[in-house]
């Protein structure tokens, strides 16, 4: 059976031991798919770097304007000056 075949490995979070774990665990298998899970390895460590350097930079937030608002306000203050001018 095909779904008895695969074992799951908890593997180092050192990239280096990791590497060696599956050249250890796989040294029986096809070299192709020995290659395949070493470049699944590299992907996934990739991918965590680059959200650890993303989390990590300064992000900008954006603020969203309120243009409802803001024309409700500019139209208040040219009322606000008509009315001071009068006076």
């Amino acid at each position: 059976m095909p779904a008895q075949q695969w074992e799951k490995i908890r593997l180092p979070s050192n990239f280096a031991q990791a590497i060696g774990v599956i050249d250890q665990n796989m040294q029986y298998w096809p070299k192709w798919m020995v290659h395949k899970c070493k470049q699944r390895l590299t992907r996934i460590t990739q991918y965590l770097v680059r959200m650890r350097k993303l989390k990590l930079k300064n992000t900008h937030t954006l603020v969203p304007i309120k243009k409802k608002l803001e024309r409700r306000e500019k139209s208040r203050e040219v009322r606000a000056e008509a009315a001071a001018r009068l006076d």
